[in-house]
């Protein structure tokens, strides 16, 4: 057809050329997920998640080291799940508890980002009201503050995916407002609707901008005397800028800032929020003038060497083990969740924060199964659902001998009988049969099972769970209706 061998292989190189650009452009040497940034080509010269009804009013942590909790849930997880339920964040009550996480980890490494991201992710968060939040260090709540419905309906929002976007500008600086891939990067977050989750020292230079609000215009830290803080990126404006050098004009790297919610309230700076000037990521700055010379510290890029995002998705939680407490000691105490059929795990350990509370009498927890037991494929036949304790602290206490382990729906029914401690691994395990069909989950089906079956079909019984729904699903449609009941009736003849 006129076409030779050598226009195709050059139109393949070409081709494999473009996809070398792309992924360049995409990966960023970063974690950036390529489902949530397809390309930089849309990126709009402002931007501030802060105006919607989604995110939260700006509030006071107070003197209790939880900033990094305010950072990622009251702010961040409020507004990433709340847009996605439709749901005002002005309103308090719709907020997300940062007390909820930082009595599970007890304040402790509280700016280890990636051991909350992983919680949020298995299980989700308790809303502000059911766990309300105090400023004073000396009134922290306990692991048994929350009821059972507060946890269980914390499984129906959980972080989806998690990851960094990883700042490389001590080696490629930030020299304009469009200059730089990961800034673009951070900039398609915002776009996105992504808020940016970051770790600062909390020592800045400010100055009045253009736009008459205070700017960081430098972060840096003091030796013996660091600090840290966490704070939440909710916007940025390629059109303000600073007089950083004090010349009275704009200057190159002058241009630009992120717009940042702190957790001081709103006598913060500018209501609670400041400008943090893209020039202040630069290991080095790219403005002119030794304007820094007189300055005390040590410069520092503003937002370290990486900044994290995630996003969240809705859940519909089935087969949660229900683990009661009694007399127990914990003292970094970790637990891990999976489940196998035919001795072959499912998924992997989930690992929960260590549980730092001591000498608990009496608390219940939950802990959720769904994402190993999420679909007729999982549930249906013979699954063993395993609780594993572990320590890190060689002095702990293991609560082996006080626990009762049971699986329930997230209607609290109860789906098995009580396991028993394996000895010496740490390990409970229960092992359950579903039998389609089976929604009394006694292990078989029967009558009585066909006719709440057909009482649900004819809307004389509406309030199944979550896992009933899926065993009175007979083919499998996502519909419970008289098809599937004439189905089960033959199974019993």
């Amino acid at each position: 057809n006129g076409i030779t061998k050598d226009i195709i292989n050059k139109t393949k190189e070409n081709i494999q050329k473009l996809k070398e650009e792309i992924n360049n452009l995409t990966n960023l040497k970063s974690n950036v997920l390529s489902s949530d940034i397809a390309t930089f080509s849309n990126v709009s010269s402002s931007k501030d998640l802060s105006n919607s009804s989604y995110f939260p009013n700006i509030r006071n942590q107070g003197s209790k080291g939880s900033c990094v909790y305010f950072s990622s849930i009251y702010y961040s997880y409020t507004y990433m799940a709340n847009s996605m339920n439709k749901i005002n964040s002005k309103i308090l009550s719709n907020c997300y508890s940062p007390e909820w996480l930082y009595i599970q980890m007890r304040g402790d490494g509280a700016l280890q980002t990636e051991r909350q991201f992983d919680y949020l992710k298995h299980n989700g968060c308790v809303k502000w009201y059911e766990c309300e939040y105090s400023g004073n260090v000396n009134s922290d709540k306990t692991i048994n503050s929350v009821s059972e419905d507060a946890m269980m309906n914390a499984f129906t929002t959980k972080i989806d995916k998690w990851g960094t976007v990883i700042n490389h500008f001590n080696t490629t600086p930030i020299t304009s407002v469009n200059g730089n891939t990961e800034l673009m990067a951070l900039k398609n977050y915002l776009i996105n609707g992504i808020p940016l989750h970051i770790n600062v020292s909390f020592k800045f230079n400010e100055k009045i901008g253009s736009n008459n609000e205070i700017f960081a215009i430098r972060e840096y830290r003091i030796p013996n005397k660091n600090t840290g803080h966490a704070m939440t990126v909710v916007g940025y404006d390629d059109n303000i800028w600073c007089d950083v050098n004090g010349n009275n004009k704009c200057d190159a790297g002058e241009k630009g800032a992120f717009k940042v919610a702190n957790s001081h309230g709103t006598g913060f700076a500018n209501n609670g929020y400041i400008w943090i000037l893209y020039d202040a990521l630069n290991g080095q700055s790219q403005i002119s003038g030794n304007w820094e010379k007189d300055l005390e510290g040590e410069r520092l890029p503003a937002f370290g060497d990486k900044v994290f995002y995630f996003t969240v998705r809705a859940c519909k939680p089935t087969v949660v083990g229900k683990v009661e407490y009694k007399n127990v000691t914990f003292d970094n105490l970790g637990v891990s969740l999976y489940t196998s059929r035919n001795s072959a795990k499912l998924e992997q350990a989930k690992i929960t924060p260590d549980l730092k509370e001591q000498n608990i009498t009496s608390v219940v927890k939950l802990y959720d199964y769904t994402d190993d037991a999420k679909s007729y494929d999982r549930i249906i036949g013979g699954t063993r659902f395993y609780l594993n304790y572990f320590t890190q602290n060689s002095s702990s206490s293991k609560p082996f001998s006080n626990v009762k382990f049971t699986l329930v729906d997230n209607k609290f029914n109860q789906v098995s009988g009580y396991s028993s401690y394996i000895t010496n691994t740490g390990t409970y395990n229960i092992y359950k049969n579903f039998v389609l069909g089976d929604i009394n989950y006694d292990g078989n089906l029967k009558e009585d099972d066909v006719k709440e079956i057909l009482n649900y079909a004819l809307n004389i019984t509406t309030d199944y769970s979550n896992l009933q729904a899926i065993m009175a699903d007979y083919n499998h449609d996502g519909k419970i209706n008289l098809d599937d009941v004439v189905a089960f009736r033959k199974v019993l003849q």
